[in-house]
């Protein structure tokens, strides 16, 4: 490098003798810190994000939480009037499951390219991260900004941990199936319920049931115990009382909301005679298979409000006679409905 024509040029000037490349080189140190840095991509305002959400997803979050995640992301703010495009984000539900869809136009409004994506969460706002590196990864690796000179005035307060999100765990690639696969994870949840009896005392009866269930992906295993107790119902001579306790063994197969259950009951009937000539008390095993439905209403992370109705065939009936007149057997059929209120454990 050669400092020729600048020397001449300072020879002319009113400027204090010494070495021409010494006065040179200040003047070029002067002029690169007044002058501002160059504009980099987090300022160029490049693309428009355009943010949707339909009237069955106002529960998602506002478009600025998305525009956090990428700007996090990105490490810089891509988003602007639109000169090089629009991003168009529309949300959606159908039933319990969440889906996006990614739109990328041009300028001109030319659809450049789209994607897809859904997840079974009961929150929204889990896909947010998944949207977020779909978009970094749509718009491409930004430009690299000028060095600013760093702040070093001391931070105050303490130093704030970084966010651990979903999509930090996904890698550089992912598939749909990221996001709609069921967790692999054994999960345990506990059930308290309130249940009708129709046909296993001689009037409908009501009563409670506490369950354990075991989940894998959409397979379940629950142990329910629950009974009713003495009903008393009118005979020509005195009344006829009858409670049941039962124990159920239900392998379920779940999609979504809805589930599908084998239902094996064995239990025992206990039913007594009062104001007859001669009184008496019976106990009895009772057994009986069937199908069970279950809806799950309302479900959060941790907790779920399930409807669910069942009818059962009885294997053992019971008979009851007071001397030698029957006054009560147990129909073939019977059923079972309720109110459960299932907790994560």
């Amino acid at each position: 490098m050669t400092f020729g024509v600048g020397c001449e040029i300072l020879r002319t000037m009113p400027i204090s003798p010494g070495s021409c490349q010494r006065h040179l080189i200040a003047i070029l140190l002067i002029l690169a810190v007044m002058l501002p840095p160059r504009a980099g991509f987090g300022n160029s305002g490049r693309v428009k994000l355009d943010y949707r959400r339909a009237a069955n997803a106002h529960f998602c979050p506002e478009g600025a939480a998305l525009r956090k995640a990428v700007v996090t992301r990105l490490g810089t703010d891509p988003f602007g009037a639109g000169e090089e495009g629009v991003i168009e984000v529309h949300l959606s539900r159908r039933g319990t499951n969440y889906r996006a869809r990614i739109v990328r136009r041009s300028a001109s409004g030319e659809l450049l390219g789209e994607r897809r994506l859904a997840m079974t969460s009961l929150l929204c706002a889990d896909l947010i991260p998944a949207l977020a590196l779909s978009i970094a990864l749509a718009l491409g690796p930004p430009k690299k900004a000028a060095p600013r000179r760093r702040d070093l005035r001391p931070r105050e307060g303490p130093l704030r941990q970084p966010r651990q999100e979903i999509a930090d765990t996904l890698g550089p690639f992912f598939t749909t199936r990221d996001f709609t696969s069921v967790p692999t994870r054994l999960g345990l949840e506990g059930r308290i319920a309130l249940i009708g009896f129709v046909g296993t005392a001689p009037t409908p009866a009501a009563g409670l049931g506490l369950a354990l269930v075991a989940r894998y992906r959409a397979f379940s295993l629950g142990l329910e115990l629950r009974g009713h107790p003495a009903i008393p119902s009118p005979l020509r001579q005195g009344s006829l009382h009858v409670s049941q306790v039962d124990a159920a063994l239900m392998p379920c197969w779940r999609t979504g909301s809805w589930g599908l259950c084998l239902s094996l009951v064995g239990g025992f009937a206990h039913a007594q005679a009062l104001g007859v000539d001669a009184p008496r008390t019976t106990l009895t095993p009772t057994f009986a298979a069937g199908l069970r439905v279950d809806w799950r209403v309302v479900r959060t992370r941790k907790l779920a409000v399930v409807l669910f109705a069942e009818g059962t065939a009885a294997v053992l009936r019971t008979r009851l006679f007071v001397g030698p007149e029957e006054v009560w057997s147990r129909p073939p059929v019977s059923a079972v409905f309720g109110l459960a209120l299932d907790a994560g454990l």
